[in-house]
């Protein structure tokens, strides 16, 4: 199907509505050549007359200088006839820039390699997007690196701005050399039961604040005087084998009583 060639048959100036749509129907079917051989049965369906009225449409078309006929044969029987539309070869199929709508009627090939001022793709103000990816079996989305994954706790255990912030607003008044004792406590505690998982940062970082969390209940609870001893029955024993399960049971509250001395 040519474009071009049913833009020519609709500017042809034929009165009779049924006979252009005939012509314009040939146009629809033809090549860049301007050839084509549909059955007239076909015309008459897509112009909605019946098979006489396209014959003669089809002879007034060839008297008019508007087709040209000529009789097809397969295996010596006559078939559908084939049709050249009689238009101008540069109609047809145009040697120049088909974006422009002046360009068939004017006749004048644009250079392609000479930017066209009036087109905003090649105005250098305009902001351009970028290029996007390019698609198929080879594109494949940037591979993030692996994060690294730990054993055994990180030691030294990096004590981060955000580890800062959230014993602060859990209000934990641990001195810097109260929270070193814990934290060494947490890194021998998790030494002493390794389950040969590798962890990444954040979750160590996870497992501290649990440590620090369950740590700093007990430390409230030995300086309130309401702590329980192992054999007592009471939550303390769960928090403490929590904590520390290999250190001894006095272990948290000889380090209560030594800073609260302090």
């Amino acid at each position: 199907m040519s474009h071009w060639a049913s833009t020519w048959a609709y500017e042809q100036k034929i009165k009779i509505s049924g006979r252009k749509f005939v012509l314009v129907a040939l146009a629809d079917f033809a090549d860049e050549n301007g050839y084509c051989f549909p059955a007239q049965d076909t015309l008459a369906g897509m112009t909605g007359q019946d098979s006489r009225s396209v014959r003669r449409h089809l002879a007034e078309l060839e008297v008019s200088g508007f087709i040209k006929r000529k009789h097809r044969y397969e295996q010596k029987k006559r078939t559908s006839d084939g049709y050249h539309l009689l238009a101008p070869a540069d109609r047809l199929k145009p040697s120049y820039r088909t974006d422009d709508p002046e360009a068939y009627r004017t006749n004048q090939p644009v250079d392609r390699l000479s930017a066209d001022p009036s087109d905003p793709k090649d105005d250098p103000s305009v902001k351009k997007d970028p290029p996007l990816p390019p698609k198929g079996n080879g594109y494949r989305q940037p591979v993030k690196p692996p994060e690294e994954k730990y054993e055994l706790p990180p030691n030294p255990f990096p004590m981060t701005n955000s580890l800062n912030v959230w014993l602060a607003e859990m209000c934990f008044s641990l001195s810097e050399q109260e929270l070193a004792v814990a934290t060494q406590t947490w890194r021998e505690s998790r030494e002493s039961r390794p389950d040969r998982r590798k962890r990444t940062m954040g979750m160590w970082q996870a497992d501290w604040k649990k440590f620090i969390r369950i740590y700093w209940e007990i430390r409230q609870r030995n300086a309130s005087g309401n702590g329980h001893k192992q054999g007592d029955g009471g939550d303390w024993d769960y928090h403490r084998a929590l904590v520390a399960p290999e250190k001894p049971v006095d272990y948290f509250e000889k380090i209560s009583v030594e800073y609260q001395r302090k």
